[in-house]
């Protein structure tokens, strides 16, 4: 199980691993409480983060070059939202009213896309990062975990109004 949110309700679980991926498990699962069920059955190698925006679950899911894509679930159907052209979507965060993704899984494509409820934009282009795997929010910022080579091990804040602050600090 590579994520977790509560949507409606239910939890969610999505299947998968980014490392190694042997045939195609990217699902995501539903619990309601009693009674495990597919919700969705994915065709790529990980659903990698979950996150519930405007009344939608979004899931990040991808192994494989071109796969990175942004999934939403209504309720009742899944589609795409953002047909990404990385390898992955590694987590998924709201912030500020926006959803945000961390892509990439090579040199320099560890780039956040924010999606404002109609579009997604490039937030910030981290030449140089091999991914964004992760997200928190602290203080009234919006913090991203990047990484995945030696040295990389970064974390950047990212300001309201979908600027890059200079803060960033290395964990090699």
């Amino acid at each position: 199980v590579s994520s977790l949110a509560v949507y409606n309700g239910k939890l969610y679980a999505g299947l998968g691993t980014d490392e190694f991926a042997s045939g195609q498990n990217g699902d995501v699962y539903v619990y309601d409480g009693s009674t495990w069920s597919v919700s969705y059955n994915g065709s790529q190698g990980a659903i990698l983060g979950l996150a519930v925006y405007n009344g939608k679950l979004y899931a990040g899911q991808g192994t494989a070059t071109g796969a990175g894509d942004v999934l939403v679930y209504d309720g009742s159907t899944w589609d795409t939202s953002y047909n990404g052209g990385q390898e992955e979507i590694f987590g998924l965060a709201v912030y500020d009213g926006k959803l945000y993704a961390g892509q990439g899984n090579d040199p320099g494509n560890g780039d956040v896309y924010v999606y404002d409820g109609s579009t997604w934009s490039l937030n910030n282009d981290v030449s140089g990062i091999d991914a964004t795997h992760s997200f928190g929010v602290y203080n009234g910022k919006l913090y991203a975990g990047q990484g995945i080579s030696t040295g990389d091990g970064d974390v950047i804040v990212l300001d309201a109004g979908n600027q890059v602050n200079s803060t960033k600090i290395n964990f090699s």
